[in-house]
């Protein structure tokens, strides 16, 4: 019997705890500690941020919640050197005790984690038509055009959002959000 993604992310909110939220937190924490944004803010705001706007837009999706917090997790990991790739990959997998929502998050994690020799653009694509991944990513880029972005981020942003297709499954609210911070820049 194959079960509908929809139905499937509605079993997966019943599972996941609070202690994964906390836990989750703890390891973003911990993975972005002593890292700073360009305006030299903790990094951690950022993941923080991401979380919130996801919240606000996905409210009943504790998994899309989760990720947002983990979203530059693996991608950032070694940039402070407070820990390995692989450090983090194993506190992420003790951080969420459900074993499906854990293999869901893993999924989309990767494929928010960009690899530098893959273009922006076919990156962000696969990232937005993941359900989970989708979602944070566009809650990515609202947080990262609200706060004090370069010029040379603007043009990166806008350049590849006008050259993808947004998946249905991304709250027209959220994408509406992120079109008007788009159109004021």
């Amino acid at each position: 019997m194959k079960i509908k993604r929809s139905k499937f992310l509605q079993l997966i909110r019943e599972y996941i705890s609070h202690q994964d939220l906390e836990d989750v937190s703890q390891t973003a924490h911990l993975v972005h500690m002593g890292q700073k944004r360009r305006d030299d803010t903790p990094y951690i705001t950022h993941p923080i941020a991401v979380h919130e706007i996801t919240k606000q837009y996905y409210p009943d999706d504790p998994a899309a919640q989760l990720l947002a917090l983990l979203h530059d997790t693996i991608e950032d990991t070694e940039k402070v050197g407070n820990l390995s790739k692989s450090e983090a990959y194993n506190m992420i997998q003790a951080s969420i005790h459900d074993p499906e929502a854990l293999a869901m998050i893993n999924h989309s994690l990767a494929l928010l984690t960009h690899d530098k020799t893959v273009p922006y653009e076919v990156y962000l694509q696969s990232a937005l038509y993941d359900e989970l991944a989708g979602k944070v990513k566009i809650s990515d880029l609202i947080h990262n055009l609200s706060h004090n972005p370069s010029h040379r981020q603007i043009i990166k942003y806008k350049t590849a959002i006008s050259n993808v297709i947004i998946p249905r499954h991304i709250s027209r609210f959220q994408l509406g959000r992120l079109q008007s911070i788009l159109s004021r820049k």
